[in-house]
């Protein structure tokens, strides 16, 4: 089950990087800001897309005697890291500043 989710999360990055590649290239030879700047979301989307690929990858190393609280405090993170930075004040900030 947790390699299939690591399967998906891969291609999930695969299809980021091509997307935020895509738009990007073309924004800049386009000089189309709208494509730059959803160049710059789609950037945002790889993040989210690779914290999640971490996530399920670490999920597949089991605790042992060296790296208990180290692995529960890296799942923990990852766990609330993402859902706190995509919905932040932050990010809609960030998106604004990047869209003006």
């Amino acid at each position: 089950m947790i390699n299939e989710k690591l399967k998906v999360a891969g291609i999930s990055v695969l299809a980021a990087i091509f997307l935020t590649g895509i738009k990007l290239v073309i924004g800049i030879l386009t000089g189309s800001l709208g494509l730059l700047s959803e160049a710059l979301h789609s950037g945002l989307d790889l993040i989210a897309a690779v914290i999640t690929f971490f996530r399920y990858g670490f999920l597949i190393i089991r605790p042992t005697e060296i790296t208990t609280s180290g692995m529960a405090r890296l799942r923990i993170f990852l766990l609330f890291w993402k859902p706190s930075f995509c919905s932040s004040p932050v990010h809609g900030l960030f998106m604004k500043l990047c869209t003006a």
